[in-house]
């Protein structure tokens, strides 16, 4: 039987068999330019084998030519002289020596921890904690300091200070650093509106941009915490996971192959106001941490227009929901099957092997229950663990470690390519 789309396609070549093509006139041959595609040249070729061994060498440890040529496919020339490239670049060093085998004992190599700084700063709460580190991972110096300076010079000027003291303490310059990777409280302007003498969020993200500037990167705590727990602890064998954050919006990151995909971070965020709760003693808020006018509703303020409580703010709603408040109660039963409508879409393209959920309605009792049972009315083959993480700790600064290897390294092998 014929089905709808044979159909067409008998119907369609039909009508082009009626239609009387013209006769066009013959075209002389013309002579056209040969365009000759060059491959890649030999010192082009060297650039990429020494960025894949080094590569290799990075995330082995101590290795001997032999086992990178093994493992890489490569020649043992071709490793041998990749090697001696980098290390006469200061990329790798020798590492000792490896006895046991049959004939003369195997030189160990592995990357040179000064080809490269990495600096973390864990800001939240009014208080920064900082961390230097070399690129093989030996932290250096860390050091905590309060955000002071109100205005934008004052805030620069202090920040320029502490920078400059932690570089000190590891014995480099802030020249030095390759990168710097700083981590932000869920709501980066968690203080607002921020006491007398202390930084906004927004002001310390632009005072380290104005250091750093392209080589400076603004991260979410929980982005960091999430990026560490998969590197390092006993979530490794999960290969992709989801962080969802759950308060005014809904946003989705993942971690793909150990790689972190995430929006950028808003670091004035207009929830900031009902977040400081009653911490802020009723002080005036700066401009920066005041809503945009004309902004667009987020996900949960079209919720709550639609039942007539645009007044109502994210810690009141949680706060009702708490206490059993039936109509909190069904706008969180909202949010979640909101949630799950975005998981289901994002696992069309990575599916997750663990969701962590963070954010203020996240962190209700039973919401990632609700969020489940959607799922599983939607998707039932879509069932990962769930789990409600809190975006603080050593596991954020080591975390903003971490992704500060990356970048340096990935920094230091495209310079190679480029030459």
């Amino acid at each position: 039987m014929a089905t709808i789309v044979d159909q067409a396609e008998d119907l369609i070549i039909s009508d082009w068999a009626a239609v009387q093509v013209p006769a066009f006139p013959e075209k002389t041959a013309v002579e056209r330019p040969v365009t000759r595609v060059r491959g890649a040249g030999p010192r082009l070729m060297g650039l990429m084998n020494e960025r894949y061994v080094l590569d290799l060498i990075r995330h082995l440890g101590k290795v001997s030519r032999a086992e990178l040529a093994r493992l890489s496919g490569l020649s043992k020339p071709t490793v041998s002289s990749a090697v001696m490239n980098l290390e006469n670049n200061g990329l790798v060093e020798r590492s000792g020596m490896l006895d046991g085998g049959p004939g003369r004992a195997a030189t160990l190599f592995r990357v040179r921890g000064e080809a490269g700084w990495v600096m973390g700063v864990d800001v939240r709460d009014g208080v920064a904690q900082w961390a230097v580190s070399r690129l093989d991972g030996d932290t250096r110096a860390t050091r905590v300091s309060m955000l002071h300076g109100e205005s934008e010079a004052e805030c620069f000027d202090h920040l320029q200070r502490t920078v400059d003291l932690v570089c000190k303490q590891a014995g480099i310059a802030r020249e030095d650093l390759t990168w710097v990777v700083a981590a932000f409280s869920a709501a980066p302007c968690e203080v607002a509106p921020s006491p007398p003498g202390t930084s906004c969020h927004a002001a310390v993200d632009r005072a380290l941009a104005r250091l750093f500037g392209p080589h400076y990167l603004a991260r979410r705590a929980v982005e960091m915490e999430m990026l560490y727990r998969y590197r390092v602890s006993d979530r490794a064998e999960a290969r992709d996971m989801a962080f969802v954050s759950v308060g005014r919006s809904i946003e989705i990151g993942m971690i793909v192959d150990g790689r972190l995909h995430a929006p950028p971070v808003p670091i004035c965020l207009p929830e900031a106001l009902s977040m400081a709760g009653a911490r802020s003693g009723g002080l005036r808020p700066r401009d920066c941490e005041l809503p945009p006018a004309g902004a667009v509703r987020t996900d949960l303020e079209r919720i709550l227009a639609t039942r007539g409580l645009d007044e109502l703010t994210l810690d009141e709603l949680a706060g009702q929901a708490e206490r059993g408040c039936e109509p909190a109660l069904r706008i969180v039963a909202e949010m979640a099957v909101l949630t799950a409508r975005l998981l289901v879409a994002v696992s069309a393209i990575s599916r997750p092997e663990l969701v962590v959920f963070i954010g203020r309605l996240a962190a209700l009792p039973g919401f990632p229950g609700q969020v489940r049972a959607e799922l599983g009315a939607m998707a039932a083959w879509l069932s990962p663990p769930m789990e409600v993480a809190q975006g603080r700790g050593e596991a954020v600064l080591d975390g903003c470690l971490a992704e500060g290897y990356d970048l340096a390294w990935n920094s230091i092998l495209d310079g190679l390519v480029r030459g």
